[in-house]
């Protein structure tokens, strides 16, 4: 695992095509903005949807629900 230390508008730069930039920081908590091509999945870790959305030979699903409510349950 990298660490990284990053001050607000600063960013990191993921294989030359992912995007991911301090927004701003609270007490206990960070807000990032993340720019990815069209086909790169970008999901919140504690939701733990990669068994739901992904198939187990596929890395990344074609079609990405844009609402919590569009997910198999």
């Amino acid at each position: 695992m990298l660490v990284l230390t990053r001050k607000s508008g600063q960013e990191v730069i993921v294989a030359g095509q992912i995007r991911i930039r301090v927004l701003g920081t609270r007490t206990g908590s960070v807000r990032l903005g993340i720019e990815a091509p069209d086909g790169v999945a970008i999901l919140r870790g504690e939701l733990d949807l990669a068994g739901r959305l992904l198939p187990q030979d596929q890395t990344c699903p074609t079609r990405v629900p844009k609402r919590l409510s569009q997910v198999p349950r």
